[in-house]
């Protein structure tokens, strides 16, 4: 069961002190770095901490891309994977990289009546268009570093569209059993 954000208040936290007025100024020069990370691994082992960390991960990307599997009729576990994915690494804000530019290009270069498999095919194929020759010149050198991700996100729709176990991740530079 999925807790409010509010639930947890780290700010109320004695932690605190040793972040002084960043949250104020931003100003981050004044910051001991070793006490912050000691807190920072304390607060992350609690449930609070972790319950906020997922719900803000599910508000960011979760939300957006269960929009998109809706909107698509979209069904399978790996649709909902690899839409997933896609809004984690390229945004959903509207740029002309976005998830949402890319199902865009999707349905104009491949068709806007495609069945789900086909679809995801062709998705995949022009989100690496897109992580090869990005419009935002200044994420092109680490998104052509990431476009083997798509592969394996290929081959996970093309031979297990379910997420039955084990899940097999793999591309040209990993190739991994996970869960």
């Amino acid at each position: 069961m999925r807790r409010s954000l509010h639930a947890a208040r780290p700010w109320q936290s004695p932690e605190r002190r040793h972040f002084g007025g960043i949250a104020k100024s931003g100003d981050t020069k004044e910051l001991d770095l070793l006490a912050f990370r000691m807190h920072w691994a304390n607060a992350a082992s609690r449930s609070e901490f972790q319950d906020a960390y997922e719900e803000v991960v599910h508000q960011i990307f979760g939300l957006p891309a269960q929009s998109h599997c809706a909107a698509l009729n979209l069904k399978t576990p790996v649709a909902r994977a690899i839409l997933l994915d896609t809004v984690i690494e390229h945004g959903d804000d509207g740029d002309k990289d976005s998830t949402g530019a890319i199902i865009e290009r999707t349905q104009q270069n491949h068709g806007a009546h495609l069945e789900e498999q086909e679809f995801l095919r062709a998705f995949l194929i022009e989100r690496r268009k897109t992580l090869l020759k990005p419009h935002n010149r200044e994420t092109a050198k680490d998104w052509r570093e990431s476009a083997t991700r798509v592969d394996a996100l290929e081959n996970l729709r093309a031979t297990n569209p379910e997420l039955r176990l084990p899940v097999r991740i793999k591309s040209a530079d990993y190739d991994e059993r996970i869960i």
